[in-house]
């Protein structure tokens, strides 16, 4: 019954914090006023949350998780193929939550180490289960395939942030990280391409 009753003061916290955010913006918003419209005192909300940050956060997490990911694991497709699945899955929340979208870059920006330090987003780990899963996988070089995925999160990771500095809206920025996508890969897989066509020839 103690962590049903748990479980409802978060949801509720978790959903009214959003709509508020939604309503009158994250900045606007106080702790206080979270708290006051779910019915509970400002301490009794630090229990679950150390800021709204950390709500905005859990928030974001939570959308994450709620894509389907596998849905960029296909063995019948490139490693650039399902990077654009990914990229579209990404778009689907970026478009749906813009706002609050930036506002999470924002937050992650602004506290990045602490950020890095949750590991809940594990964009790495599910670049490699795509690279892993891709068809072309042969030929991306293994020896130096955690250099390579950090070069790609960073690579797609600050377009997403040069993008929204430019005071662009998230119209148009799905291509825009294809268009990086296809400039990393085309430098990876060339080489280890003609590597693997050469290891085929000499068998």
């Amino acid at each position: 019954m103690y962590h049903k009753q748990r479980e409802y003061i978060q949801k509720s916290i978790l959903d009214t914090s959003i709509q508020l955010f939604r309503k009158n913006g994250y900045e606007a918003t106080t702790v206080e006023e979270i708290a006051k419209t779910v019915g509970i005192a400002k301490g009794t909300l630090y229990n679950f949350y150390n800021s709204k940050r950390d709500i905005l956060m859990h928030w974001s997490y939570q959308m994450f998780q709620g894509m389907d990911f596998q849905q960029a694991f296909s063995p019948d497709r490139t490693i650039q193929q399902n990077m654009n699945t990914m990229i579209d899955l990404l778009e689907g929340y970026m478009v749906s939550e813009e706002k609050l979208f930036i506002q999470f870059l924002h937050e992650f920006m602004s506290n990045y180490e602490a950020s890095i330090a949750d590991n809940q987003f594990e964009f790495k780990k599910i670049m490699t289960g795509i690279i892993e899963n891709s068809m072309d996988y042969e030929i991306f070089n293994k020896s130096i395939k955690t250099l390579k995925i950090d070069m790609l999160n960073d690579a797609l990771f600050m377009g997403v942030i040069h993008w929204f500095d430019q005071g662009k809206s998230v119209e148009g920025l799905n291509q825009y990280l294809k268009n990086i996508l296809n400039i990393c890969l085309f430098g990876m897989l060339n080489k280890g391409r003609l590597k693997y066509e050469d290891r085929r020839r000499s068998r």
